[in-house]
C-alpha cells in the first residue's frame, strides 16, 4: 500500500557561513521520521535540501516531489493525492525460469580488482556522450526488444571486454512502476538478476534473449537475496537505465538545477554501478564506483568501451566487430612505430649495468622473497663469478650454462658470466633430463654454474662445475672485458615439439636495440618497479631482467608458488607497487 506523507516532517531553517553539504548528510532515526528538508541561507544564496529514506522513495519520487514542491512554490495547481494499492497477485514466486537462464552460469566477466584498501570508499563520476538517436530507436524497435535491453547488453559487453569470459552477471535496476504508479511516491524501483552471453551470435540476437530475461525476472520476481544465496552469486555491479530521472525540475526562474547528492552517500555493496539516463540525442552517465576496489584509469577503460558500444551495436552485426580502442588507445598503439633512437646503441648491455651499479651502489637491484641485493651487491657477486670466468680461460663466443632454482641467482650468475666477455646459456629445471643434456653438448659450455641439487639433471655433462653455494668463497674481481656488438649475450632453444631443439644465439646488438625500444615504449626508469613472471629459459625473461637493469630501476623475481594464482599476483604487484610485468604462458 502506497501511503500518504504524514506531517512528521523535519523542516528546519539554518542560517550558515557557507554551504557544507556534507554535513547534512546523516543516518536516519527512523523513530523520528524518514524524511529530512532544510533551508538552508547563506550569504551568497539560499538551498532547499531534501533528505528522504529509500524505504518510502526512490529515485523517480525525487523527482515527483520536486516538481511538485516547484508547481506549489510558483502558485500553480497541485494534482489531488490518491493512495493506489499495490498487488502481487499474478507474479510467480517459483525457480523454473531463474534455473533455466542462471543455473549453468559458473564464471561471469567483471573487472579484476587493482586497488586493495580495507577502508570502503567511492568517487562519482558524470560522462555526456551522443549517438545517433534516431537510428538507435529504430534498431531495438524494429527487432523487437527495449531500449534498457540494448544498454544492459553493452554494459554486459564492456564487463566481458574487460574480463573475457563469455557471459557478463550483474544487478538490472527496474522502476516497478506501472501506469497507475507512474506518479506515486515511493519505494517502487528494485533490482534483478540480469545474465548476457557472449558465443558469436548476431548483436539483435543476443540483444532478443536479454529481452527475454528482462521480462522473465519482472514476471518471476524474487529478490535478490534470496538469488543471490540460492545459486551463491554477487552482483558486483548495478546497471540503471532511468530513461528521463536525471532531468529533475523543481522551482522555476532560478540559474542552477537540482541535483542529486550520490556522492555524498555511503559506499553501496556494489562495487560498480551505472545510471543512465536520455539527454538530448544521447546520454548523461553518472558511475560510482568503489575506489578500495578501482583506480580511475580502470573504471575510465570501462566507461570508454561501454560508450563505443552503444554507439555501434545498432550498426554492427556482431560484437567481435565493434571498435572498442578508443583515440588515446589507437595514439598509443600508433607510436610503438616510432623506433629511431638518439642513442649510441653499440654500447653493450653489460656495460651500461656496469655504469649502474657503479652510479647507483645503494640503490635496491633485485628483490626475490626476504633476499634483496642493492647494485652494490650485485656488483660485488657479479665481479667474484666474472673473475672465477675469466680465470678460466673463457670468453668470446664462448658459453656458461646457468642451471639454477627460481631466486636472484639467476640474476647474479648471467649478469657474472657477460661481464668475463662470455656468453649465458639459460637451463630451466622444469625441462627433461633429455633436453637438458643435449643443450649443454649441442652449446658446447665450457662451464655449468648451478644449484648443487639440480646437478643430477644434467648427468652426461663431464665438465666442470661451480656450485652456487661456492660463490661466496670466491675472491673479489676487477674485470674488464671487451663487448663488441657481435660478440654473443646469450643462446636460447626452441622447445623441440617438432623435432631437435634449435639454438638460437641474440648478440649484443640485438639487446641493446630491443631494451633502447623497450625501455621507451614501457617509460622505463630508475623508479620503475619490474617484475619477473616469465621462466628462466624463456626469451621474455630478458626483457624484464636486463631492461630493468639497463634502466638502473627494482627487479622482483615473482616466487614460483604464486606465478600460477592470478589473484595472488595481484595482491603482489599492488602491495609492491610493480608498475610492470611481462605476463607468459610459461
Amino acid at each position: 500500500m502506497i501511503q500518504e506523507l504524514n506531517d512528521d516532517i523535519d523542516l528546519q531553517c539554518i542560517d550558515a557561513e557557507e554551504f557544507d553539504v556534507k554535513g547534512l548528510i546523516e543516518p536516519f532515526d527512523l523513530g523520528k521520521g524518514t524524511c529530512r528538508f532544510r533551508i538552508i541561507r547563506t550569504k551568497a544564496a539560499r538551498y532547499l535540501f531534501m533528505d528522504i529514506h529509500h524505504i518510502v522513495a526512490d529515485g523517480t519520487s525525487l523527482r515527483i516531489l520536486a516538481r511538485d514542491i516547484g508547481n506549489a512554490y510558483d502558485g500553480r495547481p497541485l494534482a489531488k493525492e490518491k493512495c493506489i494499492p499495490i498487488s502481487k497477485e499474478g507474479t510467480a514466486y517459483d525457480w523454473a525460469f531463474h534455473d533455466s537462464v542462471f543455473g549453468a552460469v559458473e564464471a561471469a566477466s567483471f573487472p579484476l580488482r587493482d586497488v586493495y584498501s580495507d577502508a570502503p570508499s567511492k568517487a562519482v563520476k558524470r560522462v555526456e556522450f551522443g549517438t545517433d538517436a534516431e537510428r538507435l530507436r529504430r534498431f531495438y524497435k524494429d527487432n523487437g526488444f527495449s531500449r534498457t535491453a540494448y544498454l544492459a547488453t553493452a554494459f554486459g559487453y564492456a564487463l566481458d571486454c574487460m574480463d573475457p569470459r563469455g557471459r557478463a552477471y550483474f544487478g538490472l535496476l527496474q522502476s516497478g512502476r506501472t501506469e497507475d504508479t507512474s506518479d506515486a511516491v515511493a519505494s517502487l524501483a528494485h533490482t534483478v538478476p540480469f545474465t548476457v552471453s557472449f558465443d558469436g551470435s548476431p548483436i539483435a540476437d543476443v540483444m532478443k534473449e536479454s529481452q527475454r530475461i528482462i521480462e522473465g525476472c519482472r514476471q518471476h520476481d524474487v529478490s535478490m537475496s534470496d538469488f543471490n544465496a540460492k545459486y551463491g552469486f554477487s552482483a558486483e555491479a548495478v546497471f540503471a537505465y532511468h530513461k528521463d530521472l536525471r532531468d529533475i525540475e523543481m522551482i522555476s526562474g532560478h540559474d542552477s538545477s537540482p541535483k542529486i547528492l550520490s556522492e555524498y552517500l555511503s559506499p553501496a555493496p556494489e562495487k560498480i554501478r551505472f545510471e543512465l539516463c536520455d539527454k538530448d540525442d544521447g546520454f548523461a552517465l553518472l558511475v560510482t564506483y568503489r575506489t578500495d576496489y578501482y583506480t580511475e584509469g580502470m573504471i575510465d577503460s570501462l566507461i570508454s568501451i561501454f560508450i563505443r558500444t552503444v554507439d555501434a551495436a545498432f550498426v554492427e552485426s556482431g560484437f567481435e566487430d565493434i571498435d572498442i580502442t578508443d583515440k588515446a588507445s589507437a595514439l598509443q598503439l600508433d607510436s610503438f612505430n616510432d623506433t629511431d633512437s638518439d642513442k649510441d646503441l653499440s654500447e653493450a648491455p653489460i656495460e651500461i649495468i656496469e655504469e649502474r651499479m657503479s652510479d647507483r651502489k645503494d640503490s635496491v637491484a633485485v628483490i626475490f622473497k626476504d633476499v634483496s641485493l642493492t647494485y652494490g651487491d650485485l656488483d660485488d657477486v657479479s665481479g667474484r663469478i666474472a673473475s672465477y670466468v675469466a680465470g678460466k680461460g673463457i670468453g668470446c663466443d664462448e658459453f656458461v650454462a646457468v642451471l639454477v632454482n627460481r631466486s636472484e641467482r639467476f640474476v647474479t650468475t648471467s649478469v657474472g658470466i657477460l661481464r668475463a666477455g662470455a656468453a649465458y646459456q639459460p637451463l630451466d629445471p622444469s625441462y627433461p633430463k633429455e633436453r637438458l643434456n643435449f643443450m649443454v653438448k649441442d652449446s658446447g659450455a665450457k662451464l655449468v654454474i648451478a644449484d648443487r641439487d639440480l646437478a643430477e639433471l644434467i648427468d652426461e655433462y663431464e665438465g666442470e662445475f661451480l656450485f652456487t653455494d661456492q660463490i661466496e668463497a670466491l675472491p673479489p674481481g676487477e674485470i674488464k672485458a671487451e663487448h663488441r656488438p657481435s660478440d654473443a649475450f646469450t643462446i636460447l632453444y626452441t622447445s623441440g615439439t617438432t623435432g631437435t631443439p634449435k639454438g638460437c644465439i641474440l648478440e649484443n646488438g640485438n639487446l641493446s636495440h630491443f631494451i633502447d625500444y623497450h625501455s621507451k615504449t614501457m617509460g622505463f626508469g630508475p623508479d620503475s618497479r619490474v617484475a619477473t613472471y616469465a621462466s628462466f629459459g624463456f626469451d621474455a625473461n630478458m626483457m624484464d631482467v636486463f631492461t630493468t637493469l639497463c634502466n638502473g630501476a627494482r627487479l622482483y623475481i615473482l616466487p614460483e608458488e604464486i606465478r600460477l594464482d592470478i589473484t595472488a599476483m595481484d595482491r603482489y604487484f599492488i602491495d609492491n607497487e610493480i608498475t610492470s610485468s611481462m605476463m607468459t604462458t610459461q
